[in-house]
């Protein structure tokens, strides 16, 4: 079996991380953005606004619920934000 298949990568894919470690070594493997924030985070004004609201209204609501509160179009009831308001609801109450 080749190494593509046992990492269940494209043969292209496979070529690519060789290549990649040949001249790199093994920081070449490590992801780019590794270390970087997410371009698509909440940004500091809507992250705080969230949170007061977390701490005033919704103190007892957990991550699955709360964002379905919200109506449509609000910053914080995407599916991308579900996960920081898990993050924000966690960061609460601790």
């Amino acid at each position: 079996m080749s190494a593509s298949g046992v990492l269940n990568l494209s043969l292209r894919q496979a070529q690519r991380l060789l290549t990649g470690y040949e001249v790199g070594g093994g920081a070449a493997l490590i992801h780019k953005a590794r270390g970087r924030p997410a371009s698509n985070r909440l940004g500091n004004s809507v992250r705080e606004y969230v949170q007061e609201l977390i701490r005033q209204q919704y103190r007892d609501f957990g991550p699955r619920w709360l964002p379905k509160l919200c109506t449509s179009g609000t910053a914080w009831s995407s599916a991308e934000s579900r996960l920081e308001v898990k993050v924000l609801i966690n960061s609460e109450k601790t």
